[in-house]
C-alpha cells in the first residue's frame, strides 16, 4: 500500500509560445540567476550575482525529462495554480499521479535543502552546518538567534513537503536540528 505522502504528481508540458513569454515561464517556474559586472572608479571589475527563486525553488521536485517534472502530492495545488495562470494558456499540459523510487524522492528532498536560501547566499543546508558547528564549539552569539530561528522555520516548511517513505528525511533533519532547538529562547 502506497501512502499519499509518497505519491508524485507528474506534469508534462509542451509550450506553444516562444520568446520573452517562454523565458518568463521558465524563470517563474524554476527561478534564475542574474550576473552583473560593474567597474568602480579605480577600474576594478566587481561581479554581482543574484538568485531569483521560482515556484519550484523551495519545493522538492524532480525533472524527469525536458518538460516533465514531478512534485509531491502535497505541492500539487500550488503547482496546478501556476499552470492554470492565463498567461500560459497556449500550452499542452498532461498530468497524472505516479510512484517514484524512494531513492529519487530522498534525492529531491536533499536537493531542496540545498536550494532553499535563508540568508544572503546561504542555503538551508549550509546554514544548518554552520550553526551546528558554532553550537558544538560553544561559539553561538546571542545575535545568531535570528539565524537559528530562520533555519528552524525554513526546515519546518520543507518538512511539510516530506516526500520520503515514513518521513525519513524529516526524521534525519530533526536529528540534525536538535542541538539548535531551544537556542532561540535563551537569554
Amino acid at each position: 500500500m502506497v501512502s499519499e505522502d509518497e505519491l508524485a504528481h507528474v506534469y508534462s508540458f509542451d509550450l506553444q509560445f516562444e520568446g520573452g513569454r517562454r523565458t518568463q515561464f521558465y524563470r517563474e517556474l524554476f527561478g534564475y540567476r542574474s550576473r552583473t559586472t560593474r567597474t568602480d572608479e579605480g577600474g576594478h571589475e566587481k561581479v554581482y550575482e543574484n538568485f531569483y527563486p521560482g515556484l519550484l525553488t523551495p519545493l522538492p521536485h524532480l525533472k524527469l525529462g525536458k518538460s516533465v517534472i514531478a512534485v509531491p502530492k502535497t505541492a500539487q495545488g500550488e503547482v496546478d495554480n501556476f499552470f492554470k495562470d492565463s498567461r500560459w494558456e497556449s500550452m499542452e499540459l498532461y498530468t497524472f499521479d505516479g510512484i517514484l523510487p524512494p531513492k529519487d524522492r530522498m534525492e529531491a528532498m536533499e536537493d531542496a535543502l540545498n536550494r532553499v536560501v535563508v540568508g544572503e547566499d546561504r542555503t538551508l543546508e549550509s546554514e544548518i552546518d554552520s550553526l551546528c558547528s558554532l553550537e558544538s564549539r560553544g561559539s553561538l552569539d546571542p545575535e545568531d538567534r535570528h539565524r537559528v530561528r530562520r533555519v528552524l522555520e525554513g526546515a519546518e516548511e520543507l518538512m511539510e513537503q516530506d516526500w520520503t517513505d515514513g518521513s525519513k528525511f524529516s526524521e534525519r533533519l530533526r536529528e540534525r536540528l536538535d542541538p539548535l532547538r531551544g537556542l532561540t529562547d535563551r537569554p
